[in-house]
Order: C-alpha cells, then sequence, then structure tokens
C-alpha cells in the first residue's frame, strides 16, 4: 500500500517513515503541504498521514483538496495533530479528515489506526470491484435490453394488408424499452385478414418474452403449424383458415398460467371476410371493442371470457359482426383507458369514446395517430404506467 506523509518536523517525518517502513508500507514523504499535493496528485496513494500545522498548505487545506480532487480510489486521511478542542476537530471531520493522531503519537497507537484504515481501504477497493462489476452488468443489460426492444419492433406490422374494402391503422407506445403489448394484422388467404392485439400480465424481462412468443406464434409464417391456417382434410394442397375460437383455444392449452410463473394475457383475435365484410372474432378478457358505424354512431361492444391461461378447457365464444361501408372498428389494450394524469385520474372509457368520434372525418391513421396523441396530452409529465396499443379497420367498399 502507498502512503503519502506529510510532515514539515524532519524528526516526526524520518520516525514516520521509518515505522511505515517496517510495516510493509511505501511510503512518499513531503516536506510541507504544498509539496505533499504535488505528490498526491502524481500519486496513487490510498492513505496519507498529515500533519495539521504545515508552511505551504496545512493539513487542513490540504485534507480539502484531497476531497475535492476527482479519482477512481478513496484516500484514507489521518490528521496528526496537538489540537484537543471539539471544535478543531469537528473542523477537521467537516474538511474530510477519517482519524485522528495526538501529537506526539504512541507507536501502537499509530499501528492500529493504520490497520482500522487499512480495514476501510480493503472494503472500499472491494466496494469498488462490485460497483464496476455492477455497471459492466448493467451495461450488458442496456444492450441486452435495447436488442431485445429492437426485436420486439421488428415483430409490428411492417405493411399492412393490401385490400380493396378494408383499411387498417395501428399505433403501439410501450411505457418501458420492453413491451407486455404486441399487435399484428396480416392476410392469411386471398379474401381473409387476420389480426389481433394480446396484453401480457406485468411488465420487464418476463412479460416482455412471452409477448415475443405470441408473436411469433401468431405470426402468418408460423402458419405451417396450423394454429391459423390448417390443411384440408379432403386437399392437403389447399388451406383453410382456422376460425378465432379455435386459435383462441389453442393458445390458452399451450401457456397455462401456473407454468409461466403467474403471468398470463388478455386477447383479441379475429379474422375479416374482405368479401362479405364479416368480422369473426373471440375475446379472453380483453377490453370492450369499440364500433363505430358509417353515420357516426358509437357503441361499446362488451366481451365475455376468461384471460389466457386463467381455466383449462374454456371453452371460448366466437362472435360475428357485420360490418358496413364507413364502419370503424377499434381493438386497444386498457392501457388507453388506464392512462393517468398528474392527479392520478384515469382517462376513462368515455374520453377515449370522445377522442374517436371527434376524429371520425379524418384519415383512419389520422384518428388513431391523434387519439393517442389525446392520451398522451392527458399524461402530460405523469409517466404511463402500462403499454398502449391501437389496431383500428375501416370498411371502404
Amino acid at each position: 500500500m502507498n502512503v503519502l506523509v506529510a510532515e514539515d518536523e524532519r524528526v516526526t517525518r524520518h520516525l514516520l517513515e521509518q515505522y511505515l517502513d517496517s510495516w510493509g508500507l511505501k511510503v512518499t514523504a513531503a516536506s510541507d503541504g504544498g509539496q505533499a499535493w504535488e505528490f498526491y496528485q502524481s500519486g496513487d496513494f490510498e492513505l496519507v498521514i498529515s500533519d495539521w500545522n504545515m508552511p505551504e498548505m496545512n493539513g487542513l487545506q490540504l485534507v480539502k483538496k484531497i476531497r475535492e480532487h476527482v479519482r477512481g480510489q478513496y484516500a484514507y486521511v489521518i490528521l496528526l495533530t496537538a489540537r484537543s478542542e471539539k471544535a478543531d476537530l469537528v473542523n477537521g471531520l467537516d474538511a474530510g479528515a477519517d482519524d485522528f493522531l495526538s501529537k506526539p503519537f504512541d507507536r501502537n497507537e499509530l499501528r492500529a489506526r493504520l490497520r482500522a484504515g487499512q480495514r476501510i481501504i480493503s472494503l472500499q477497493r472491494t466496494l469498488n470491484e462490485r460497483n464496476r462489476s455492477l455497471q459492466q452488468a448493467n451495461e450488458r443489460m442496456e444492450k441486452d435490453l435495447a436488442a431485445a426492444a429492437r426485436l420486439q419492433q421488428s415483430l409490428l406490422p411492417e405493411k399492412l394488408p393490401e385490400s380493396k374494402s378494408a383499411k387498417f391503422a395501428w399505433s403501439f407506445r410501450p411505457c418501458e424499452e420492453l413491451a407486455g403489448d404486441n399487435l399484428n394484422v396480416f392476410q392469411l388467404d386471398s379474401h381473409h385478414i387476420g389480426m389481433y392485439v394480446a396484453d401480457v400480465s406485468g411488465h420487464g424481462v418476463a412479460a416482455a418474452l412471452l409477448s415475443v412468443t405470441i408473436s411469433q406464434l401468431l405470426s402468418p409464417k408460423s402458419s405451417q403449424h396450423g394454429l391459423l391456417v390448417q390443411p384440408d382434410a379432403q386437399d392437403t394442397s389447399k388451406r383453410i383458415v382456422s376460425s378465432p375460437g379455435r386459435v383462441v383455444s389453442e393458445l390458452n392449452r399451450r401457456f397455462p398460467i401456473e407454468e409461466f410463473d403467474g403471468n398470463y394475457f388478455t386477447i383479441v383475435y379475429g379474422v375479416l371476410d374482405t368479401r362479405t365484410s364479416v368480422f369473426r372474432y373471440v375475446s379472453a378478457g380483453h377490453p370492450p371493442i369499440i364500433l363505430i358505424s358509417g353515420d357516426g354512431q358509437p357503441q361499446f361492444i362488451e366481451n365475455t371470457g376468461f384471460p389466457i391461461g386463467w381455466v383449462q378447457d374454456h371453452e371460448y365464444a366466437e362472435r360475428t359482426l357485420q360490418l358496413a361501408v364507413g364502419d370503424r372498428l377499434c381493438i386497444y389494450s386498457d392501457g388507453l383507458p388506464e392512462a393517468q394524469n398528474v392527479d392520478d385520474e384515469q382517462f376513462g372509457d368515455r374520453r377515449l369514446l370522445e377522442s374517436l368520434i371527434g376524429t371520425v372525418s379524418q384519415s383512419l391513421d389520422n384518428s388513431v395517430a391523434q387519439a393517442m396523441l389525446t392520451i398522451e396530452s392527458w399524461c402530460g409529465t405523469h409517466h404511463a404506467r402500462d403499454d398502449m396499443s391501437m389496431l383500428a379497420i375501416q370498411i371502404t367498399d
């Protein structure tokens, strides 16, 4: 261990050097505070023993400079002094001294105080090493979280289905880097378009991993596994679009809550027939769907059904909506109506409905974007506590 000694009395300085050297410490000695400060700036000292009264710079001034000096390790400072007034000792502690040793000092007492200082320094080293390890782990975690967030973003719709009879729009606002919400809309065959909004309980890595798993399972690329599209029993070269009831029931079978550490999810999964504008869907514990008819009349379509994973072998009732030209359908996660402002007041279903009605004359994209902006404005400086997702459909022909 490197020790810096600052002592203007030659005899005392040499005595300190002799003792410290005999105890296996590497000593650098300065004859005044100014010289000690120069040595300290260019050296690597974990322990400093300084006289209080010195020319050029006294011990109190030296301690203050040491504490103001930014470096990677802590320096334990012992002040040598003949002062015994409480006010002096308080001033020394306030300046940054760790300990005091009265002059003339006793060799054994010096040794004991050095051991105390060495214990503090050892603890500081351990703390610094752990902090470095934590910082490195945190940096790795941040990189991993950023990569996971990019993966989640890549699972969102890149290109919306092209249809003469329907338009689609969506918005996705995670409350953290990783989200539990996810959504998608995709072409299943020439005249069927599948879509869903899912909301995993909780937040963080576990919720995000479950969300990604759901996204991949409900991707049209996974249709060869028979979840969204299954082979025709009569002609295996053909495919039959799976009913929403079958899809949601299979999700419920695959994701029992007890096997996913208590995590579950709600979902609306539906299929739009672009030839007839019939929308078949199943809701599992999800908020109601908003239907705004072509003449601007709105309604909440309440849904029943347990969230996925709650009740095994649950039969999910499939529902049908016959949509007409101009009708708009909005599926969303509960993060929208439950968004809170600075007074902890929720945005609520009524305001959500009004935000959509107020933009019904605008394009579907603008309507969805404006609704999300209205909610964000409502939250103000109050950070959103939940993810917000919205998927909208408009029948155009």
